[in-house]
Parts: structure tokens; sequence; C-alpha cells
């Protein structure tokens, strides 16, 4: 057998190119480029043959995935290693698989798909006896992120939540097989497991702001082996959120309308578009940029205290379409560096988690626009400026202004309209409430080290501000105004949090003291059958005009 044959199983597809283009550089390489479609595999041979950085000998072949006798195929071409890119894999079954096993060659692929990932592992017995590795989701999901969410969660004795996101440049070339994929759930139900319990693909989901020049994105729910495999791997099974997004958000609106359609069963499925929708991305391409993200966010405990951590991927000038590929070529390079070491890597069938690390990710980045950074605290915005004096409020406040990462809260609340046609108005500007309502509330929290966005719901009215720490004081930013808040402790026993206002300004200019909104804010904590309780009193009043929002209440914690 000649060593190092890989084939590469749609070498000519969207990221089968990419992945041949990469090995190409190997010098102790022979790589098959195979598919249906000879013409093709050989227009693909010849334009690497062309490049400079060229190294592995190369060859062209026809191949068909579906051929009974694909294994004896496999073994007249004496390969070494296949690599599977042919998808979608969501409906494929483990034939070539089988086939690799039986031909006694390594076995990789590119699969998201869940099902198609997660059932790997009934080969395993096979592949031992053989001694070939067989490895499923060699890709983005599970493999980059799975590397990613262990180098998160290192040290950690708690993990709570992983959220996940990608989401690739409108410039990025979209490959039928994964339009395909995208459809195939595109308004179903995604089983929860360790996943969101109300999941529907491409529903929901939320946002994100990638680091620059990638910039904010919209991601849906998505269904992907994590969120079977990573809940698992983690103590304090965590729960897995994962989303994908398209840049140009009409396009993620649409796709998001087609999936409300198919849940309430309007339209049977969306297969019947993948080629005009295909068609369309393609058209429209240009109006997006070349830029991709891709984020990890780990959220638990570490030495009893809260604790987020946050990977993000950033891929620009088109080489985002690269990253799905970083998986099989370090697992490919970890073979051949073992069996060049005569230390073979274990035999088995399994999906891609633990085989490579990040540091093995980077190796294969070299000479491509793909970088990525990690950001970590245990330290929240309140307990930022607070310091010392945060550990003698209440447990209760101590718990919520602790939080980090992604929490809905339930409680009561109740609001007084504002009073009189000013004050109806600046409240509008405000976006705080605008007439009397008592009843349930909801409080949506989305916090790490650097800020903090609140959501409060209340009847019929959403109000969001952020906060963040700005030189020993809080600033909120709620609608057109940033109020400047010192922290102190209030109450008796020094145990409630209140917040004294201390700048204000409006389209970023400042407003003369006296014309400062006079504000009362203060909070306390109480422990009840059911929990901690956050009970708040918010009181703000304009000169000349009255007040403008009114609300009290409380928030049961977790």
């Amino acid at each position: 057998m000649a060593a190092h044959r890989v084939l590469i199983l749609g070498g000519y597809g969207l990221f089968g190119e990419r992945l041949a283009t990469r090995l190409a550089r190997w010098p102790q390489l022979e790589l098959l480029i195979a598919g249906r479609s000879l013409a093709r595999a050989q227009a693909l041979r010849q334009a690497l043959h062309a490049q400079a950085s060229t190294a592995a000998r190369l060859q062209a072949v026809s191949l068909d995935a579906s051929a009974p006798d694909l294994a004896a195929r496999l073994q007249a071409l004496e390969v070494w290693a296949l690599v599977n890119t042919a998808g979608p894999f969501q409906g494929q079954d483990h034939r070539v698989a089988r086939a690799c096993i039986d031909a006694g060659c390594h076995y990789l692929d590119l699969a998201d798909s869940r099902a198609f990932v997660t059932g790997i592992e009934r080969l395993d017995a096979q592949a031992r006896a053989r001694g070939v590795l067989v490895v499923s989701g060699a890709s983005s999901v599970p493999a980059l992120s799975g590397a990613a969410a262990d180098a998160l969660a290192a040290g950690m004795e708690r993990v709570d939540r992983i959220d996940i996101g990608i989401s690739p440049g409108g410039q990025a070339p979209a490959g039928a097989a994964t339009v395909k994929a995208v459809l195939s759930y595109c308004g179903e139900p995604i089983a929860s497991r360790n996943g969101p319990p109300d999941a529907v693909g491409w529903l929901g989901g939320w946002s994100h702001r990638f680091s620059a020049p990638v910039g904010p994105r919209l991601l849906a729910a998505c269904d992907v082996p994590d969120l079977d495999l990573l809940g698992a791997r983690h103590p304090g099974a965590p729960q897995v959120h994962f989303g994908a997004g398209l840049e140009l958000r009409w396009m993620h609106r649409a796709l998001q309308g087609m999936a409300a359609l198919r849940q309430r069963g309007w339209v049977p499925n969306w297969s019947w578009a993948a080629t005009p929708l295909r068609r369309m991305a393609h058209a429209l391409g240009p109006l997006g940029s070349a830029h991709g993200g891709m984020l990890v966010r780990v959220q638990g405990a570490q030495q009893g205290m809260p604790c987020t951590r946050a990977w993000e991927l950033i891929a620009t000038h088109g080489d985002g379409p690269y990253v799905p590929t970083l998986a099989a070529a370090a697992v490919l390079r970890k073979l051949v560096e073992a069996e060049d070491t005569q230390r073979p890597m274990p035999a088995g069938a399994m999906p891609c988690l633990g085989l490579v690390n990040l540091e093995d990710f980077a190796r294969e980045t070299k000479g491509l626009r793909i970088s990525w950074r990690q950001q970590g605290s245990t330290v929240s915005v309140f307990h930022q400026v607070m310091g010392p004096v945060f550990e003698q409020l209440h447990p209760a406040l101590q718990r919520f202004h602790a939080l980090q990462g992604r929490h809905r809260l339930r409680g009561h609340a109740q609001t007084l309209a504002p009073e009189g046609r000013l004050a109806r108005w600046a409240a509008r500007l405000l976006g705080t409430a605008t007439q009397a309502s008592e009843g349930p509330f909801e409080f949506e929290l989305v916090a790490d080290a650097q800020e903090e966005v609140w959501t409060r719901h209340f009847a019929g009215r959403t109000m969001r501000s952020t906060l963040s720490a700005r030189g020993g004081i809080i600033e909120e930013r709620l609608g057109i105004t940033r109020l400047h808040l010192a922290l102190e402790t209030c109450g008796p026993d020094h145990s409630g949090l209140a917040m004294q206002l201390r700048g204000f300004r409006v389209l970023g200019v400042p407003v003369p003291r006296c014309l400062w909104p006079r504000v009362r804010a203060q909070e306390r904590g109480e422990r009840t059958e059911t929990g901690w309780r956050l009970h708040f009193d918010i009181d703000s009043s304009l000169p000349l005009i009255g007040r403008v929002a009114t609300y009290r209440g409380w928030i049961q914690l977790p």
C-alpha cells in the first residue's frame, strides 16, 4: 500500500476543494480527488498542479459513494485514509464508513448532521477489529466547537450553559449540500436533550456582536451534534444552545419566515426550494461581506464563583469556508505523525471530540486570514465598581449582580403612568412604561465582564438598557440618554443597594445639573420559601415635567 494515500470524496465540492488545496501542500501525501464527475476532479487536479505551493502527488478518480463494490474500489486504489466531504449528511447512512472499515482504511467526514455524527459509534467494534480510526464530525461542529468549549471549561467545577454561534459572510459561496442541510430542519422541532426544550429549526435565537470587521449578527436555532454531545461531556450537564445566521438581516428574517410557515404546517417541507435559494444567495452575495465569525461561550462556576468565558473566531477576506476543513486536516496530520513515529492512534469509531485541541487547529490556519481570541472573567460589572463593599450586600443582591451569561428571570411588577403629556413623550423617548400596570414581570439579562444588557418586559411595554463600568461608576445607556450612577449600600444593615445619579447626557451632550432627572433607585434582598428574591423600587422625574418612570416589584432568582 502506498504510504499516506488520502482520498477526498466530493473533492471538487465547496469544502472538498478547500481541503484538497490545503492538503496538496503536504509532501508526504498522495492525494486522490474523487467524485462521480471525473472531468471536475481532473480540472481541480490541473489547477492544483499549477500552484507553486503544491508538494503532494495528485490523482483524479471517478468514484460513486453508493456503488456496491465501494470497499473493493478503495482496496484497489490502496487508500490509506478517506475524507468524506460529500454532504448533505442529513438522511445519509454510514455505508461509506462501513466500506472503509471493510477496506482497512481510516475514515473521516465533515458531517454536521446530529443523527449521523452521534450514530457513528455503532461502528466502533468493527473499526477496532480492523484497527482503523473512524471519525465523524471533523468540522466546525462538533470538532472545533467542542475543542473551544473544552478550553473554556478547563478548571470549572460546574458548567451550566454553552452557547455556540456561527455566521458566515454574505459573500461566502453557498454549497448545494449546505443549502439542503439547512432546509432539512427549517421549521422542524429540534429534540431537546441538552438543548432548549422548545427549539424549532431557524426560529428563535439571539444576536451577537462579533469583533470587527464582522459586527452584529442574528443567530437562529439549528439542529447540530453538539446538542447531544457537549452536555454529557462537562460536569453539571450544561444546556447547549446553538445558533447560525445569515449576514444580511432581511435574508435571515426571510428564512425565519419560511421556518414559521413550515412549523404551522402550511408548507410540507422546503427541500424543493434548495436550487432557487442557492441561486438567489449567489446573486445577492455581493451585498454582504467576505467576513464571518464563530462564537463559543461557557457559563459555570470556578471555586464557587460564577464564571463566564468566551472564545471568538474571525475569518476575513473570504477564508471562512476553510474553517470546516481544519479539523479533518488536524486529525490527518496526527494520523500521519503517529504512523511515522510508529505510535498509531487508538482504533475505533467516534465523533470528533477530544481528538484535536485549539493548538492543533492553529497549526492548520497557517497562511489563512483566520484568528481567534479568548476572554474570561469571574468578576461582574457591579463587583468591579463596588470592590470589597460588594460583599456587604444581601446574598440575593450578590447572587443577582454576579450573574454572567444569559438568564431569563420572572417576578411581579407594578408601574405608574407618567404625569402628563410631556412626561409620556419623555417616557417614549426613553423606552420606559407609558401606562399604569400591575402583574407578571419578566427580566432578561445578558452579562459578561464588560457590560450587561437588562431587558424588562412590563405589561405591553419593553424597556432595555445597557450597563457598563466607567471609572468607578455605572454608565447606563437608556434610549437617547446616558446616566452615570454611583453605587452605595443602604438600609438599616447596609445590605441594600442604592444608585445615585452623578451625571446625565442626552445624545452624548452633558446636561446642566439643574435639569437632571431626580432618580431614586434601590434594591433589597429577601430569602423566601422558594429561594432568593430581589426587590426593586425605581422612581424618576424631570424638573417642571413630573414623574416619567416609576416601577417596583420583585424578581425570583435561580
